[in-house]
Formats: structure tokens, sequence, C-alpha cells
């Protein structure tokens, strides 16, 4: 239960009941991976409610770092903890 929520800058901020503040984002930034293997081949994964195949990602929780959140998204998709090296292409 929330006593009240604001919007400022972006953010929705909403006030809890112990009075602590609870920060969330109204739009989220989406980030996928594009991995492949020496021979060419590209990583695509299939969730189980969806009908599509797509690159493993997802969105940035509120105070990551690009590089912290395309880690979870890779752990969380597809088991991945190892390293990684990236570059930045905007899709929109």
């Amino acid at each position: 239960m929330t006593l009240m929520t604001k919007i400022t800058k972006g953010h929705i901020i909403t006030q809890n009941l112990d009075g602590t503040d609870h920060l969330d984002c109204l739009y989220r930034i989406s980030l996928k991976a594009l991995i492949y293997n020496d021979a060419g081949q590209i990583l695509v994964v299939k969730e189980i409610d969806r009908t599509y195949w797509d690159l493993p990602g997802g969105g940035m929780d509120f105070g990551e770092t690009i590089e912290s959140s395309l880690k979870r998204e890779l752990y969380e998709e597809v088991g991945y903890k190892g390293g990684l090296r990236y570059q930045l292409f905007d899709a929109s």
C-alpha cells in the first residue's frame, strides 16, 4: 500500500506506509546482446510464453550501468557469467 505517488523528471516516486520512498522509471531502456561464435552462428532465445525467437536481453533496472545490466540479463536469460566486450548501437 502506498500513501501517494508523484511524477518528477521521468520518474515515479511512491511513498510507502513506512515513510520510505520507492523510485520507478516511466520508461525502461532495453538492451539486446548479439552473441556469435567463430562460425558466425548467432545465439537466439525463445521464451516459453512467446511465439518468436529473439536476441537475449531485457531492460535496465534503475541505477544500473549498461555493462552491469547486460551481464545480469545474459545470466538470467542464458546462464552466462563470463566476461564480455560490447559496442553500443542505437536502434530507435
